[in-house]
């Protein structure tokens, strides 16, 4: 390229990236050499260059302090759109490599990057947004106070995304004696259409029928069902 003075572009150095991801032990050499020579002539990474630069350094729930780095040099980065890998992949993957770590801070850090100008808008559709949030939201059921749970719940729930069809927020609710939130969880979870998910019902039901709540809930939860 250079010998016929043809000039590379983000999409060169993403493109020789992508095929080192192929390389093996080889692509833990070449990979940073890419990327600094992408940088030496003032391209920007995008955020498919850093999904390929983590598919070579880092294994879900091991190596952290490469996610920890790319975070880091991302931390209040604005992102468009500038290549066709660019995307809800990468964050739901980064948000997925920390519900699997068990790591809130990584998980803090990932959701702070989204909360950057526009850059909700590259989580994709309602589905891929559904997927994202409630890979932070189960993070959060895990791992965070009871109380802060709440407050992100009423934060992204129904506004943002749908409640989570898994179980880890009533398992929270159970571990921390908040049963008393059952009836409203059911209300969002009917409203939202998740009441035909047979096990998140169950579930629901069996933790009801260990608190006293009045007659009428049950009725509400049943009829509804």
């Amino acid at each position: 390229m250079n010998e016929q003075k043809v000039r590379p572009n983000l999409l060169t150095f993403n493109s020789v990236l992508k095929a080192l991801r192929r390389c093996g032990f080889l692509a833990k050499t070449f990979s940073p050499q890419t990327l600094n020579e992408m940088k030496a002539l003032g391209i920007t990474p995008s955020l498919a260059t850093y999904e390929h630069i983590l598919a070579v350094f880092y294994k879900s729930g091991s190596n952290t302090e490469v996610l920890q780095d790319v975070l880091t040099e991302l931390e209040g980065t604005s992102f468009t759109c500038q290549d066709p890998n660019d995307g809800e992949r990468q964050r739901e993957e980064m948000m997925s490599s920390c519900l699997d770590g068990k790591d809130l801070e990584l998980g803090y850090k990932v959701h702070s990057l989204v909360e950057v100008g526009e850059n909700w808008r590259l989580l994709g559709d309602s589905y891929q947004q559904g997927l994202y949030y409630g890979r932070f939201f189960n993070l959060l059921c895990m791992m965070e106070h009871i109380d802060v749970v709440l407050k992100w719940y009423s934060r992204i729930v129904p506004s943002v995304s749908a409640p989570p069809s898994g179980c880890n927020l009533l398992q929270a609710l159970d571990t921390d004696s908040r049963l008393d939130l059952l009836p409203t969880i059911w209300k969002d979870i009917k409203a939202l259409g998740h009441d035909n998910k047979v096990d998140l019902v169950e579930e629901l039901l069996s933790l009801m029928a260990r608190e006293e709540h009045s007659p009428g809930v049950f009725c509400c939860v049943c009829s509804g069902y």
